[in-house]
């Protein structure tokens, strides 16, 4: 199976590349511009450069791949990135604390927050990026985000139902 990872070179993400790499996985990874991966490349069949804050360098990224492990984290003081993608992930924050805290099961986070008053959880659509900033965590920001693969996906189904649609006169 092809297989894209980010944060691959962090202590988690190299533990997994190996791993996958050994259950038989074609492994492709997103490192930072410059980044050493020489500890994990004999687990890689391919390294590509880019960053998950800037949208542009990840075009491509996930062509052809099946599945996506995403494990990078930026290190930016007073900002926390959290990106969800087509599994459920449930987001909440705490003003008054001051803090972020996400989970993929809403029951973790109701028994890890009971009786904790001032939580706000935030609803994410499938593939968004939430960017909160420490001095004001209200006012987060969102964004959706297609994967290429995705978008040639979808920009292929529609030219099928448009293929559909047309009569066998128009296809001559």
């Amino acid at each position: 199976m092809k297989t894209l990872i980010t944060g691959a070179t962090g202590f988690m993400g190299a533990r997994l590349c190996k791993a996958l790499s050994e259950r038989g996985d074609e492994i492709r990874v997103l490192v930072l511009p410059g980044e050493n991966y020489s500890h994990i490349s004999p687990f890689i069949a391919e390294a590509r450069e880019g960053d998950i804050t800037n949208p542009a360098s990840l075009v491509g990224v996930a062509d052809g791949v099946a599945v996506v492990y995403h494990l990078a984290a930026r290190k930016m003081p007073g900002i926390v990135l959290v990106l969800k993608g087509n599994k459920p992930l449930e987001l909440r924050y705490s003003k008054r604390l001051r803090a972020v805290i996400y989970a993929s099961d809403p029951v973790f986070l109701d028994a890890v927050l009971a009786g904790e008053r001032g939580w706000v959880e935030i609803p994410l659509p499938p593939m968004s990026l939430v960017v909160f900033r420490h001095d004001d965590l209200s006012g987060y920001s969102r964004e959706v985000f297609t994967f290429q693969a995705q978008a040639r996906r979808k920009q292929n189904q529609q030219e099928d139902r448009n293929e559909q649609e047309t009569t066998p006169n128009e296809r001559s």
